[in-house]
């Protein structure tokens, strides 16, 4: 194989500048001991001398930059080295983990040194110059002693294309068997993915589910273009890690669509979602949604003295409400506002329609055992945390469709691909927000810490924002139960539960928390107030 690279005999002084004056090269008593791998490219193979680190083996860059068809200069005074590439400068040198390609620079994990047969250079540094600019396979096999390199205009890459619709999004899975190299592009209704450099082998013909908001997927050796339905608009694409299953090297790349023109969601009833001042449009937080636990029909845990979760709970929202719109520049939206049956999966999708920027589900808790008491915030796991986690998520969940206790549907696949990605997405901000929560709870009030969980709790499935499920109590324990019927006990919960907001606001608005306070006139003393 012949590559053409024109080589520079000139270096950029602002390329230059982050390299270190000076560098020297490596005292010839310090020089490692070498040994002779073998350069195969495309089959033709040639001795090549390579060098163990302590990261992994550096090779002698001469033969590789011969072999290839380029050429290597050593830039005077800085004593680095430039190629350049497929039209692109690349920059690197002894003594500097710091690696140009065109305008980016890369950290690799070893430092090139040099020596007196020239300049040594990591594995990964052969895999961000030639390999991303020239689209060719690297590998090194360490029990050959083998230095691969594979054009990759043969490579076969396997896809697989998954499609998921809830709560009024489409989002579509490209899972790749391995990394490669992918260009997006939206025109109206259709987004085009294009894989220059391989071809695609579809491993199954996607179809979109019912109601979807994707018309069609057609694909190619080198496309996959995606049709959107009439009125739908796709985001920018995002890059998960690889997922279960799925090669270390694999890549998977997620694009969610939605309506432009969704219109209003209703609940049961007929009440319709509240509309959203559109003074709240600025990057932050914004909007924070309530979730009142339970309601009509479903009590959730009741007292010893008769006191049901449903009623506590919006009596608490509400305060909450009216605390955090005090307290904060936000807009607080709840779930419900009376004592109205609302299924699971329309709590998270109430929140997602208000463009939520928080979601926070409240609870009390319950347990058979009457001396139990204090506080625990939970955020969402496809998994519980421990026995004590799966029991309440169980408890939870009773009335939600397509949910088993222990995080299962009887679509597994899908499920765990929504669990996924909202894992990926809002992980650790809601275990952020959750941690906040819980030493607010625990530092102010003295309660037992319970700590912070994970759970399948099925109101927090498909929130595209962090989500949270706070139990404030054990009602089931007559001294908390009686503690909670109390309105100045109740308002040293919440303020706990807005300390830790505030905090939280802080962290996202990147600002100072006392930026992010809107400070309130005291209550009247005597008053009680909540």
């Amino acid at each position: 194989m012949r590559i053409a690279c024109a080589v520079a005999l000139a270096a950029s002084a602002s390329i230059l500048s982050f390299l270190p004056i000076g560098a020297q090269e490596r005292p010839a008593g310090a020089e490692p001991a070498t040994f002779m791998a073998q350069l195969d490219v495309d089959g033709v193979r040639e001795p090549l001398p390579a060098t163990l680190g302590t990261a992994g083996p550096l090779f002698l860059l001469q033969p590789i930059v011969a072999r290839l068809g380029a050429s290597l200069d050593v830039v005077p005074l800085e004593r680095s080295y430039r190629l350049r590439i497929a039209e692109t400068d690349v920059v690197l040198g002894p003594s500097t983990q710091a690696m140009t390609v065109g305008r980016s620079i890369v950290t690799l994990r070893q430092v090139p040194f040099t020596s007196g047969a020239g300049l040594w250079v990591p594995f990964e540094a052969l895999e961000q110059s030639f390999g991303e600019l020239l689209g060719l396979d690297l590998r090194w096999f360490p029990d050959e002693r083998l230095l691969e390199i594979k054009s990759r205009h043969a490579r076969e890459v396997a896809l697989d294309v998954q499609v998921v619709h809830i709560q009024g999004v489409t989002t579509v899975v490209l899972q790749f068997d391995r990394a490669a190299k992918y260009q997006v592009a939206s025109r109206g209704p259709v987004v085009d993915v294009t894989i220059p450099l391989d071809r695609v082998r579809l491993l199954r013909d996607p179809k979109p589910p019912r109601q979807s908001l994707l018309d069609r997927v057609e694909t190619s050796e080198h496309l996959v273009r995606l049709v959107l339905a009439s009125g739908a608009a796709a985001a920018d694409p995002y890059v998960l890690p690889a997922g279960a299953g799925q090669n270390a090297g694999g890549l998977r790349l997620v694009i969610d669509i939605s309506s432009s023109a969704a219109p209003p969601l209703t609940v049961d009833g007929g009440a319709t979602l509240p509309d959203v001042d559109p003074s709240f449009e600025t990057p932050g937080l914004r909007t924070i949604v309530l979730d009142p636990g339970h309601g009509g029909v479903e009590r959730g845990a009741i007292g010893p003295a008769g006191t049901e979760e449903k009623e506590l709970t919006l009596i608490l929202a509400k305060a909450l409400k009216r605390k955090l719109e005090e307290r904060l520049a936000v807009q607080v939206v709840l779930t419900r506002n009376e004592d109205a049956d609302l299924p699971l999966d329309t709590r998270t999708a109430l929140a997602n329609q208000t463009k939520g920027d928080l979601f926070i589900s409240i609870h009390l808790n319950a347990s058979p055992e009457s001396s139990a008491h204090g506080a625990e915030t939970y955020f969402l796991s496809p998994r519980a945390t421990d026995a004590r986690a799966l029991q309440v998520a169980e408890s939870e969940n009773r009335g939600a469709a397509g949910v088993n206790a222990d995080g299962g549907t009887a679509d597994a696949g899908l499920q765990l691909l929504l669990w996924d990605l909202a894992q990926s997405q809002h992980l650790a901000a809601s275990q952020s927000l959750a941690q906040l929560i819980q030493q607010e709870l625990n530092t102010t009030l003295g309660l037992t810490d319970r700590g912070v969980r994970q759970a399948p709790f099925a109101v927090l499935v498909g929130a595209t924002m962090p989500a949270v499920l706070v139990e404030l109590g054990f009602i089931t324990n007559s001294k908390e139960e009686e503690r909670l019927l109390d309105p100045a006990y109740r308002a040293d919960l919440l303020d706990a539960v807005v300390r830790a907001v505030v905090r939280f606001k802080s962290m996202v608005d990147g600002g100072t928390e006392s930026a992010a306070v809107v400070q309130p006139p005291p209550p009247p003393p005597g008053t009680g107030q909540e």
